[in-house]
């Protein structure tokens, strides 16, 4: 069906863009502000199908009309952040680093940034704040979308409107059931794909075919925009990023936008004139440029700065984001859009494959040359040695330390649990993994012996009530038979307590409880340092500061105290590996020049020495006696 200029549409925008923006500013309170992104799928669907319906009914369908549309819309601030992009990141990244973000300016430009951050999604990857264009990956997502949606709505339509629906009715379908059933064992994979996606865009679609009629009761409208803009609300201010997403998660923010599009196409609501008022349409309408400004401005101060956002920072990016967005729609989107535009479409798509082909041109030639290393000429050795450190050997991966997508009963129990049982056994996710080097020499001065059950990503809490992935609850519990079988004398549990909820960390007493039952003595390791960088970036740009190197680390004050409070209630000691690197946050990463962290947090062969030489200065003399007492 044809629609006219909708006020409540792009304030709905507004509502969309909003929770990202400060999400990502790292508002805590907007913890779910990441669903922004769900509800502008919703809305594009809608949108864009609106279009195409009436072009179709009319008789007036072009594909060439069609991508000309989507190239004044997508093109010109696109580029202009490209440009500017590169230019800012070309000046601080490190040469690793701008080879990275060489490729992710080449997949955006191709539409496949998706793809790309799919791909470099593994256990070790560099940590979002390096990922300048990580935003891109929901353009790519639309865009790939509008590459088979026209052709195969004008082919559905020529069907007849029942056939057309029910198909459409049936991809949403097949669509969700993908998400769903891809969120546990492919978390990523669905989170980027548009597989898994594709459905919130068809949701839009659904509406603007007028598959429910739009409500003609003023009631009807009303209690749809109030719940829509409740649905939306929850999902902001009660999911993080802990929680399993998309999934069942994605569908109130989805059916939320659904809503209050639905709402608004019956007739006027409340919902719609509060959607309507004047300061929330304008941010609607600069949101496509704010969505695409404000990434690159957040990355650019964490990369400079080596740490997360103070206050008086967040408040600067949330403006200077505004303020570039307000430009950039008017100077370079608004040129461009609607008919009264001098640009034709022989312009526009000329000009959009040259400016396509210098940036790729621009990628390929970073990418070639890694990251154009004489820019930092001292970087080169150290980065040679720790961008893509031994940790497969170093930490077992593979065997000891569980693949994601290994099958836990593929677990080596001779090679990494041992037999007889282990004196000391450490249980844990890669937190666990990067203690069992320095752990087995210092047990060996002692003749201890130290045995590893490690998995990817999965924290040894029995009975977790939100596992990252299928595979974790299955490895827990066949390493919690073993143990029942062949009993170590102590378990060590370790893991990056920080990726789990808070609320389920009070859970890990279940684990201590079940191991105190078998007569097992329990130490509980903290969260060790992480840092907003990998430590070797940190280091580099402090070489010119005498050997130690201490950088900013993540706060774990709280968690820490949360973890140790959990422990010491259920009758485990705590080891605490942060106090042995920080005060506070100020955290040592070097020794004379030597790292003992490689990336965001994970320990080097020296690092890992090193806290297995304090691990066994505080426990040793006890664990012996208590090995001697077990013989």
């Amino acid at each position: 069906m044809s629609i006219g200029y909708r006020r409540d549409i792009d304030g709905l925008r507004a509502v969309a863009v909003v929770p990202v923006v400060l999400y990502h500013a790292g508002i805590s309170l907007l913890g779910g502000g990441f669903v922004g992104v769900d509800v502008f799928f919703v809305i594009s669907g809608y949108l864009i199908t609106s279009i195409l319906a009436d072009d179709i009914r009319r008789g007036e369908f072009s594909i060439l009309a069609f991508y000309e549309r989507r190239a004044r819309r997508i093109f010109p601030a696109l580029f202009f952040v490209l440009l500017v992009s590169i230019i800012a990141f070309t000046v601080i990244l490190l040469p690793f680093d701008l080879r990275a973000f060489s490729r992710s300016v080449i997949a955006t430009v191709s539409f496949t940034s998706n793809i790309l951050f799919y791909l470099e999604s593994g256990y070790f990857a560099a940590p979002s704040e390096l990922k300048p264009l990580l935003h891109t990956w929901s353009l790519a997502v639309e865009e790939q979308f509008y590459i088979v949606f026209p052709i195969l709505l004008y082919l559905l339509s020529k069907t007849g409107r029942r056939t057309r629906n029910a198909a459409l009715i049936a991809i949403v379908a097949l669509s969700f059931a993908v998400n769903l059933w891809g969120v546990a064992p492919h978390p990523t994979a669905t989170f980027y794909l548009l597989p898994a996606r594709a459905w919130e865009l068809l949701l839009g679609s659904l509406l603007a075919l007028n598959v429910i009629p739009a409500p003609a009761a003023r009631g009807l409208r009303e209690a749809a925009a109030a719940l829509g803009l409740a649905l939306i609300a929850y999902s902001v201010f009660t999911l993080s990023a802990t929680d399993p997403f998309p999934g069942w998660n994605a569908a109130p923010p989805c059916i939320g936008a659904a809503l209050i599009i639905w709402a608004g196409a019956g007739g006027d609501s409340l919902g719609a004139r509060l959607l309507g008022l004047r300061p929330v349409v304008f941010i609607g309408k600069i949101s496509y440029s704010l969505y695409l400004w404000h990434w690159p401005i957040i990355v650019f101060v964490k990369y400079s700065t080596d740490r997360g956002l103070l206050p008086a920072e967040t408040a600067l990016v949330v403006v200077a984001s505004i303020a570039a967005a307000t430009l950039s729609w008017r100077y370079v989107e608004q040129p461009f859009r609607g008919k009264g535009s001098r640009f034709g479409r022989r312009w526009i798509f000329t000009a959009s494959a040259v400016t396509a082909a210098l940036f790729l041109s621009i990628g390929g030639a970073t990418y070639v040359t890694k990251g154009w290393p004489q820019r930092f000429p001292e970087a080169i050795p150290i980065i040679a040695k720790y961008a893509d450190y031994k940790r497969v050997e170093l930490y077992r991966l593979g065997t000891c330390f569980r693949r994601e997508d290994q099958p836990p009963a593929e677990y080596p129990v001779a090679e990494c649990y041992g037999e007889p049982a282990p004196d000391i056994l450490i249980w844990g996710d890669s937190f666990g993994a990067h203690l069992y080097a320095g752990l087995a020499s210092g047990a060996s001065v002692v003749h201890l012996r130290v045995g590893q059950a490690t998995s990817q990503a999965c924290p040894p809490i029995l009975s977790l009530s939100a596992y990252r992935h299928a595979g974790c609850g299955a490895f827990n519990d066949h390493i919690f038979g073993l143990i029942k079988q062949n009993r170590p004398k102590t378990v060590l549990l370790s893991a990056r307590w920080e990726l789990l909820d808070r609320r389920d960390i009070p859970q890990l007493d279940s684990t201590i409880g079940a191991l105190k039952g078998l007569g097992i003595d329990v130490i509980v390791a903290g969260q060790s340092p992480t840092f907003y960088a990998p430590a070797y970036t940190l280091f580099i740009k402090n070489m010119r500061t005498a050997p130690g190197t201490v950088v900013e680390g993540i706060d774990h004050a709280d968690l820490n105290r949360q973890v140790a409070q959990v422990a010491e209630r259920a009758g485990a000691r705590f080891f605490a590996p942060e106090d042995l690197f920080c005060t506070g946050t100020r955290c040592r990463i070097d020794q004379d020049g030597t790292l003992l962290f490689w990336d965001d947090g994970h320990l080097t062969a020296e690092g890992s020495a090193y806290v297995g030489e304090k691990f066994f200065d505080q426990y040793g003399a006890a664990l012996t006696d208590q090995a001697k007492a077990k013989l």
